[in-house]
């Protein structure tokens, strides 16, 4: 049975070793190409007809572990979690598996036994250890070494139409995307089998920027609540009813140091920091924390942005394009909040500089109190379509083709035809040897050529070429 092979195979976070073996001889044996690419995820592909989305299934390989970090004189280990979801009372008495052919079992002291306060009588991993059978130190790393990780060996058993097991969750998506890629179906998609999903999806961050997918589907299992003491309101999974579909109220991506972030709403439409901004600045001024009834935003920030603050009787404050001028004119003023559409976003109250964890939280809070969809609140604020044209120029030029007389005119006639519902707004890159022409406008079909007329200028006039 592929699911009691799976569920019997080690894998703690990234070391999936054993979980990828087994997956890729079944992928062998079913004819399906793979690749292991450098981060240990295995990406498998069903060939056939590429449809205009591209779609991958994901399931992850590992699960929650234990990190042996120091053996005590009596040779006892001490470990640390290694994962999410790792309570050290589900631990106690359970029999662990360290490598391939060592046991163990994790003990504690006995309550009445801890030198401890009343208070403190909660079990944690300081108080617990797991005990090899060795009668000492030496002995016990003449089987071990610091560093191994260990698992939880609970046996793969069938009771009846239900069976039990250790990483059931990552284990029933593995196998069921692997009778998946049997089905003999026309249409091509991908399906990666990722690592170190417990230690903050590292695989699957690696698994989406190699594949780029349209569509991602993550297959797992999730608690069943048809079971004496579940809680309520956390809705009614029961067990053999068929698939469970999970619905996210919103994601949030974040850039390298996380001062910046881009989110999702519920239906995976991008909610940027404009739209970001706008939201917390209508809830901040309903809540009397916006300074001033005053945001601060960039010349880039979009205009649908502007006007719908002005509905709700924000006063907007433009600075250059950077948020260190954001972060200034909100310091000599005291003002609140202020952004770019970047999604570096400062709540000056809180922070003094862009935080895109605080801000994700900020915007849950908003969900959490109104009791509204993201995408319900991301619509209230209006977006108009955006384009940018960056022409590369010698920097010597940049200064007289802002102040062209030919441009100027070409400016001032794009304007007109805009008729008041849209802008131009043409500036130097101060970091590179280019001009930056933004347009916006009622749609990208009206500005993008109005844009590239104005860029053809500086084509002719200086030489210039369209990035």
């Amino acid at each position: 049975m592929l699911l009691k092979k799976l569920c019997e195979c080690s894998g703690a976070p990234g070391g999936e070793q054993e979980v990828r073996q087994a997956i890729t001889a079944e992928l062998e044996s079913i004819g399906c190409p793979y690749e292991v690419d450098n981060i240990g995820n295995v990406i498998a592909h069903h060939p056939g007809v590429a449809g205009k989305t591209r779609l991958l299934f994901t399931a992850h390989m590992d699960e929650p572990a234990l990190m042996i970090y120091d053996v005590t004189e009596d040779g006892f280990l001490r470990f640390k979690a290694v994962g999410t979801n790792v309570l050290p009372r589900q631990l106690a008495g359970r029999t662990v598996r360290i490598g391939r052919d060592v046991t163990g079992v994790v003990g504690f002291a006995p309550y009445h036994m801890m030198k401890i306060t009343p208070e403190q009588k909660q079990i944690s991993a300081s108080h617990q250890h797991i005990d090899i059978g060795a009668p000492n130190r030496a002995r016990a790393l003449e089987r071990i070494h610091i560093g191994d990780y260990a698992v939880v060996d609970s046996p793969f058993v069938e009771m009846g139409e239900c069976c039990k097991g250790k990483a059931m969750d990552s284990r029933l998506g593995c196998s069921a995307l692997l009778e998946l890629l049997r089905r003999n179906t026309d249409r091509a998609f991908d399906v990666a089998f990722t690592t170190m999903y417990e230690v903050g999806q590292r695989g699957m961050e690696v698994a989406a920027y190699t594949q780029q997918p349209d569509l991602v589907v993550s297959v797992g299992a999730v608690p069943a609540a048809d079971v004496p003491g579940s809680l309520e309101g956390e809705g009614r999974v029961e067990l053999g009813q068929g698939v469970c579909l999970a619905l996210a109220d919103a994601g949030f991506a974040f850039d390298g140091d996380a001062d910046r972030v881009i989110a999702a709403d519920e239906m995976g439409n991008i909610v940027d920091g404009d739209r970001i901004i706008g939201i917390c600045a209508k809830e901040m001024k309903a809540e009397g924390r916006l300074k001033d009834n005053t945001l601060v935003v960039t010349v880039l920030s979009n205009l649908g942005l502007k006007l719908r603050m002005k509905e709700l009787g924000i006063n907007v404050v433009e600075t250059a394009v950077g948020d260190r001028y954001i972060i200034e004119r909100m310091r000599q003023k005291g003002y609140t909040l202020g952004g770019e559409q970047s999604g570096h976003i400062i709540f000056y109250d809180k922070n003094t500089t862009g935080d895109g964890m605080l801000s994700a939280i900020q915007v849950m809070n908003i969900l959490a109190k109104t009791k509204k969809r993201f995408s319900v609140l991301a619509d209230e604020v209006p977006i108009l379509p955006q384009v940018m044209v960056n022409v590369i120029l010698k920097p010597e030029d940049k200064a007289a083709a802002l102040e062209d007389a030919d441009m100027k005119a070409a400016i001032a006639d794009v304007e007109k035809r805009l008729e008041g519902e849209g802008r131009v707004l043409v500036r130097a890159s101060g970091t590179e040897p280019l001009i930056r022409i933004m347009l916006e406008g009622k749609s990208e079909e009206q500005i993008n050529p109005l844009a590239i007329s104005i860029a053809r200028i500086l084509e002719r006039k200086y030489g210039g070429r369209i990035k």
